[in-house]
C-alpha cells in the first residue's frame, strides 16, 4: 500500500504535552513519529478525533532535557491499543527555524536518527 504522505515520518522517542482546551492538566504521551506537518503519538487516554489541541514536545539533546515551544494541532485520527490510544496530530503550521528554532532543533534530531 502507497503512502501519500507530504512529509517523510523521523522516529524519536520523546515526552510529548497535549493541552486540550479548556482543560488545565495536559495529557502526557510518547512520540511514536514526527515529520514537519505533525506527530504521532501514544496516549494513556482517548484523543477525540477532530479536537483543537497544543502540543509540547520534550527531547534529550545530551545529558540535558529541551522542551520546544507550543504548537496548535488538530488530533487527525484516533485508535486504541490495548489499554492506550495512538493518535495522529497535525500541526496548524509547517515547522520552520523561524516560526518554531527549538522544534525545528528537535526535527532535525529526529531527522537524523535514521
Amino acid at each position: 500500500m502507497e503512502e501519500n504522505r507530504r512529509y517523510r515520518r523521523h522516529y524519536l522517542m520523546a515526552e510529548v504535552l497535549i493541552k486540550i482546551p479548556p482543560a488545565d492538566e495536559p495529557v502526557r504521551a510518547v512520540l511514536m513519529n514526527i515529520n514537519r506537518g505533525g506527530i504521532g503519538v501514544y496516549s494513556p487516554t482517548p484523543l477525540k478525533k477532530k479536537t483543537h489541541v497544543v502540543v509540547r514536545i520534550s527531547y534529550r539533546e545530551g545529558s540535558r532535557m529541551v522542551a520546544s515551544e507550543e504548537i496548535e494541532g488538530l488530533v487527525r485520527w484516533s485508535q486504541a491499543i490495548g489499554k492506550s490510544w495512538a493518535a495522529g496530530i497535525s500541526f496548524a503550521a509547517r515547522v520552520t527555524r523561524k516560526n518554531h528554532p527549538i522544534l525545528n532543533k528537535c526535527f532535525e534530531k529526529a531527522k537524523m536518527n535514521k
